[in-house]
């Protein structure tokens, strides 16, 4: 993770700490969801992103 500038790292801790602190499993399934779904439409856009800037 030191890889990653701090804005990142910080925000890496941040979920870490949200999530910590979830007992329902149910509850914790619905937010790695939500998150999952979230990386994937962020990869589309940067998809999208880098095919404008190669045309």
């Amino acid at each position: 993770m030191k890889n990653l500038p701090l804005e990142k790292q910080l925000a890496h801790r941040c979920f870490c700490d949200a999530i910590e602190n979830i007992d329902d499993l149910n509850e914790l399934k619905q937010q790695v969801g939500k998150l999952h779904l979230l990386y994937l439409q962020q990869q589309v856009m940067f998809a999208q992103i880098a095919k404008g800037c190669l045309s």
